[in-house]
């Protein structure tokens, strides 16, 4: 009860830093009852953590206890599995060396090293939510997955993340670095023409995600 008086005494605030190949976008939305008050977004030269972006960020957020800070997982080495059991996940890869959520009846996972050198870099301001694209297009495309066989691409400045799900089942996932890709990971992206797959032509903006609305899953991760 007491919790619920001073949330609607202060607006929630998400940050969400958007870190390309040579710029860093941080967006702000202040949101009260689910309800958007302001939305700002800047973009910074840098793609290092420096003094403007620490002041920038230190100063949307001191007005209100209830803020929440999330990135999108840059890790190379993530990626996604059809099973969460403990026997078969090693028949399709070794992730003893990472994280991992299990999602319904699959898996996503992300080098261990790599997630905490990202709570490193940003240990001067702090993350609540380092996001898994493949959790962010399961969530997205949620009502879609359920009820077709579909295609979903996360386009990336350096990244291209894309999935296969056929009626809510994982079917194939890839994690794909631009920066240091090779001939075959080029090979990857070519579509397999015996396969008939529909591919929606929705995008996903970072900006539009409702991470009220998932809350509760997303801080699981």
């Amino acid at each position: 009860m007491l919790n619920k008086l001073f949330r609607s005494l202060y607006p929630t605030i998400f940050v969400n830093i958007i870190v390309t190949r040579s710029k860093t976008t941080i967006y702000i939305e202040s949101l009260s009852k689910k309800k958007i008050l302001s939305n700002v977004e800047k973009v910074f030269h840098t793609t290092e953590v420096d003094d403007k972006i620490v002041q920038f960020i230190s100063d949307a957020i001191t007005d209100s206890p209830y803020s929440y800070i999330s990135i999108l997982d840059t890790s190379s080495f993530q990626g996604a599995l059809p099973t969460c059991s403990k026997q078969e996940i090693p028949l399709y890869m070794d992730i003893s060396d990472s994280e991992s959520l299990c999602v319904k009846n699959w898996l996503c996972y992300s080098a261990r090293d790599d997630l905490y050198a990202l709570e490193k870099k940003y240990q001067k301001i702090g993350l609540d939510f380092i996001f898994s694209p493949f959790l962010l297009l399961a969530n997205f495309f949620k009502d879609k997955i359920d009820n077709k066989t579909t295609l979903f691409i996360l386009l990336e400045d350096n990244y291209i993340s894309l999935t296969v799900f056929h009626y809510s089942e994982l079917l194939y996932a890839e994690h794909l670095d631009l920066e240091n890709s090779s001939d075959n990971d080029e090979e990857l992206l070519m579509e397999d023409e015996s396969e008939e797959l529909v591919l929606e032509e929705d995008g996903i903006d970072l900006e539009d995600v409702d991470a009220m609305e998932e809350l509760d899953l997303f801080e699981d991760l």
